[in-house]
């Protein structure tokens, strides 16, 4: 395969791409918790005890400790970074 011209890349479409991509794939996740009555929190979480979780919500409100049998904890990710571009 040749490829004639030059090739660029459009980082703003890219980002645009990326973006629509994670909110549908998160926003599905949280449809499925809410149709299953899996409650949700986005938050820093500390483990205290067997049962017990500390939370520090990501929205700034107050931190609380919640007790439940059953948790699932997704650490999410961090994205690729391609070099001289600053993480844009």
């Amino acid at each position: 395969m040749e490829i004639k011209g030059s090739v660029e890349m459009n980082v703003t479409q890219m980002q645009a791409a990326k973006t629509k991509a994670v909110k549908g794939l998160t926003g599905g996740i949280e449809q499925l918790f809410k149709k299953n009555k899996v409650d949700y929190i986005k938050a820093h979480a500390t483990i205290k005890g067997k049962n017990d979780i500390e939370l520090s919500p990501i929205d700034g409100s107050a931190k609380s400790t919640i007790n439940s049998t059953n948790i699932i904890i997704a650490t999410g990710s961090v994205p690729a970074t391609l070099p001289g571009l600053d993480g844009a």
